[in-house]
C-alpha cells in the first residue's frame, strides 16, 4: 500500500545522460537558425513545444547555426528560436514521427521584448531586500488609515511586510479569498494569529476600499516567456545540453520546491492543491500523488528533500502542520496472502475495485487496502 507519504518542472539532460525514451516512440527534429541577413547563428536557443504532452524541449545551436534533437516523443511540435536581441516567429506545427527526421529552419527577424526587471511578489520591479525597505524616499510604504490598519499591524505583519500588502490589489471576492487562506493557514500555527469574525469583516471592508483595482486599470499583460533568457549568444563550451520542461496540469498549483530522487526523476511540491508531482526521467510521463488525509482538507506542501535512504521528506505547511515522507519505490497496491505458504504478493492498485466505501455508517474513510486470501492457481488447499 502507499506508505506514510503517498504554473514548471524541468530536467537538464547533458550529452552523457540523455533522456531515455523507447526507440520506437521517438523521432528527430533538426534545422538551421539564421539572422535577418541569412547568416547562420551559433549559440541561439531553440524551443520545441509539444502542447499535447505539455512538454517543452530546448537546445542550443552549434556551428553553422545547426540544431538537432533526436530524442523527441512522436507528436506535433511548434518550434521557435531566440538569440541575442532577436527571435523568430513560432513555426507552423510540424509532425515528428517515430524513427523519422523532420526539419524546421527559422530566421531571427523579430525584435525581442524588453527584459523583465527582477521583482518580488507584491513589490515594484527592482525593489528587493534592503531596496524594498528603503523604497518610497527611504520612508517605506504606509498603510492607509482606517479600522483595518490596527488589525493588519497586530495580526498580518507577523508574516507579511507592509510592502507586500500595499502593493497588492483585488476586488472584494479576491480579498475574501486571501483572508480565508490566511485564516486556514493560522490554524495550528504558533506564530500566526487567527482573526475573529468581526475582525475579518472589518478587514475585508478596509482592504476592498483602500486596495481595490484602480478604476479603468487594464489587465496586466502576459510577459514574453523568453524575456528572461540571456541577451547574448551561448559560448561554445556551454552548448552541450538540452532542457526538458513539463507544464503542470494545474496552472495555479504554485510549485514550491523540486527534488531529484536516486533514479534521476524530478519531484515537485505544490502549495495549492497539496499534491506531490513526479516527472519520470526516462518516459517523461507525469503523475501526481495525494497526501494522506488529515484534520484539515487544506494541504500546502512546501519544502522537499531527499533522505539518506532515498525517501522524500516534505513539509505540509498548511493547517495540518506535519512532516510527510514518501518512498519513490513504493506504489499503491493491495495484498494477496497465500494461505498455504503465508507469502504476501502485491496486487496492482487498479486491478481491484472497491465500491460504496463512502456509505459505511459511522466511519470517516481516509484510505483503504484490500487483503485477499487464497492459494495460487493450480494448487489446492490441504484439507484440515
Amino acid at each position: 500500500m502507499l506508505k506514510s507519504g503517498f504554473a514548471a518542472l524541468a530536467l537538464v539532460a547533458t550529452a552523457s545522460c540523455p533522456v531515455a525514451l523507447a526507440q520506437d516512440t521517438i523521432g528527430t527534429l533538426a534545422g538551421v537558425i539564421t539572422d535577418a541577413r541569412g547568416a547562420p547563428v551559433a549559440g541561439a536557443f531553440v524551443q520545441m513545444k509539444n502542447a499535447e504532452r505539455r512538454l517543452n524541449f530546448m537546445v542550443i545551436t552549434q556551428e553553422q547555426g545547426k540544431y538537432s534533437s533526436s530524442r523527441l516523443p512522436a507528436g506535433k511540435y511548434v518550434v521557435q528560436a531566440i538569440g541575442g536581441e532577436y527571435q523568430s516567429a513560432p513555426s507552423t506545427p510540424v509532425d515528428v514521427a517515430a524513427g523519422k527526421l523532420s526539419s524546421v529552419d527559422l530566421t531571427l527577424a523579430v525584435e525581442r521584448a524588453a527584459p523583465l526587471p527582477p521583482a518580488w511578489p507584491g513589490r515594484s520591479p527592482g525593489e528587493r531586500g534592503a531596496e524594498a525597505a528603503a523604497a518610497v524616499g527611504g520612508a517605506g510604504p504606509r498603510l492607509a488609515e482606517g479600522e483595518g490598519k490596527a488589525i493588519i499591524e497586530a495580526k498580518c505583519m507577523t508574516c507579511h511586510d507592509v510592502q507586500r500588502i500595499v502593493r497588492s490589489r483585488g476586488n472584494e471576492a479576491r480579498w475574501q479569498q486571501v483572508l480565508r487562506t490566511m485564516t486556514a493557514y493560522a490554524q495550528g500555527s504558533t506564530i500566526a494569529k487567527p482573526l475573529t469574525s468581526d475582525e475579518e469583516k472589518a478587514l475585508l471592508a478596509y482592504l476592498s476600499t483602500n486596495y481595490a483595482p484602480a478604476p479603468g486599470a487594464a489587465a496586466r499583460a502576459k510577459p514574453d516567456p523568453f524575456s528572461r533568457l540571456p541577451r547574448t549568444l551561448v559560448p561554445p563550451d556551454a552548448r552541450g545540453y538540452m532542457v526538458v520542461e513539463y507544464e503542470l496540469p494545474n496552472p495555479r498549483a504554485e510549485p514550491h520546491e523540486v527534488a531529484v530522487d536516486s533514479d534521476g526523476n524530478g519531484w515537485v511540491s505544490q502549495r495549492v492543491g497539496g499534491r506531490l508531482g513526479r516527472l519520470d526521467r526516462k518516459t517523461l510521463a507525469y503523475v501526481e500523488y495525494e497526501p494522506p488525509a488529515a484534520g484539515s482538507p487544506i494541504v500546502r506542501l512546501n519544502g522537499i528533500r531527499r533522505g539518506n535512504g532515498g525517501e522524500l521528506w516534505m513539509v505540509d505547511g498548511g493547517p495540518n502542520r506535519r512532516f510527510l515522507s514518501f518512498d519513490p519505490k513504493t506504489e499503491r497496491h493491495h495484498h494477496f496472502i497465500d494461505k498455504e505458504t503465508g507469502e504476501i504478493h502485491d496486487i496492482p492498485w487498479d486491478k481491484v475495485q472497491v465500491c460504496n466505501v463512502e456509505t459505511l455508517r459511522g466511519f470517516e474513510i481516509h484510505d483503504y487496502q484490500v487483503v485477499i486470501r487464497g492459494v495460487r492457481s493450480g494448487r489446492k488447499t490441504a484439507t484440515r
